[in-house]
């Protein structure tokens, strides 16, 4: 079956970054979160309408660079065009501090070319030629093709540290809340792992030893959205997949397997996340079949 979504991926132990490679042709909602690297994002083609970093919305149109620096909750809601695709290198937070020990002191800012002075857009220019050329690259079959891009990897990353560092009014090792941050993580790994199951509010504020008020309050501060919108987000997301995958199943099965009470409020999750229903989101797919 071809996939709506198309993602490929280079996995990160030989590199020292990440790369995903995004051709979407859908209605696409990720649900937020946050990672322990420092991400570059690169729009190739089309655009990205709603991307939200730490509750601030940015737009992606087609050659523009955003970075997200470690430990900021990012999440994506956008109609993308056919021809949409996209870039997004990840450095390992540990990685970059072991070559820069002084990150916990700085964030990288870019957000496009608006406010940079002539140094800076020599350098955004010459990242932006070297995402290009990673995604060649990678699409090519050379043997020394990881050899290659690990050196545009590392040029890029010199560029970022060397030109768009910005000094923190409080060192991150000092302002990152650990504990709270790995609470997070239990909490969304958790909902992860069940959300077929009966998880809400209540539920999770007693296997915490949380008050819900203290909990809601908690994970929409550090999340940006409501932790029930976050558990239905989750639910829809698998939905999607179990749709695209088939299973045999039929909707309703499909729901509840997700966790939903039924077809009805799967459909009501999915309109909302990706602007369609069960039914149309396989109505795509199997167009998108024919043409292929």
């Amino acid at each position: 079956m071809l996939q709506e979504l198309q993602t490929d991926y280079m996995v990160q132990e030989y590199l020292p970054a990440g790369i995903r490679i995004f051709r979407e042709s859908d209605y696409r909602y990720v649900i937020p979160s946050w990672h322990q690297a420092i991400e570059v994002n690169c729009t190739l083609d089309g655009h990205i309408d709603d991307f939200y970093v730490n509750g601030q919305p940015h737009s992606l149109p087609q050659e523009k660079l955003l970075v997200i620096n470690a430990f900021e909750v990012h999440s994506v809601k956008s109609h993308k065009e056919d021809d949409f695709k996209a870039l997004s290198l990840s450095y390992p937070y540990a990685f970059v501090k072991s070559h820069f020990p002084d990150i916990d002191e700085y964030y990288i800012a870019i957000d496009g070319k608006d406010g940079l002075d002539a140094k800076q857009k020599a350098a955004y220019s010459y990242i932006r030629e070297k995402c290009l050329a990673i995604v060649k690259l990678y699409e090519e079959d050379s043997p020394t093709r990881s050899v290659k891009i690990s050196v545009l990897l590392l040029e890029i990353l010199d560029l970022l540290l060397t030109y768009f560092l910005v000094k923190r009014e409080q060192s991150l090792a000092l302002s990152r809340d650990d504990k709270a941050m790995q609470r997070l993580m239990d909490i969304t790994d958790f909902v992860a792992k069940n959300y077929q199951g009966d998880i809400s509010l209540d539920s999770l504020a007693e296997r915490y030893f949380l008050s819900k008020e203290y909990l809601a309050r908690f994970f929409k501060a550090h999340m940006g959205v409501t932790l029930g919108n976050y558990i239905t987000a989750v639910r829809a997301d698998k939905a999607r997949e179990a749709i695209r995958l088939g299973y045999g199943k039929t909707f309703t099965e499909i729901a509840k397997s997700c966790g939903f009470s039924g077809l009805r409020t799967m459909d009501r999750a999915l309109q909302k996340a990706y602007g369609m229903t069960a039914r149309e989101i396989k109505k795509k797919l199997l167009q998108v079949e024919k043409t292929a």
